[in-house]
């Protein structure tokens, strides 16, 4: 995969303006002074990874509450929503699919 990308690179690969411009101003943090776009897709295409394995956690739990159902019992419901809230917010998931398409098409 080539180490330049420009903002209008991203914006092809279905970046939203409101996208790009977050990862440059992660950019311009001072203790992101040596990052490019590049290490930024990189480490949100391996979150992408850490998102599908919360989500295939909270899956198993949700199986694991079918299974052993009991009329009163609404804890399983209350930590899958909070497991796949958690993965929605700290992966970005939405960013980290679109680093992931971007990183197949450009391997």
């Amino acid at each position: 995969m080539k180490k330049e990308i420009t903002e209008s690179e991203l914006s092809e690969y279905g970046f939203t303006e409101k996208e790009v411009s977050r990862l440059s101003e992660i950019l311009t943090r001072p203790e992101n002074k040596n990052d490019t776009y590049f290490t930024l897709l990189n480490d949100l295409r391996k979150r992408f990874w850490g998102g599908i394995i919360g989500v295939v956690i909270a899956f198993i739990i949700a199986i694991f509450w079918f299974l052993n159902f009991e009329k009163n019992d609404f804890t399983y419901p209350i930590i899958i929503l909070f497991l796949l809230i958690v993965i929605y917010k700290l992966t970005p998931f939405p960013m980290a699919l679109k680093a992931y398409k971007f990183y197949l098409k450009n391997k």
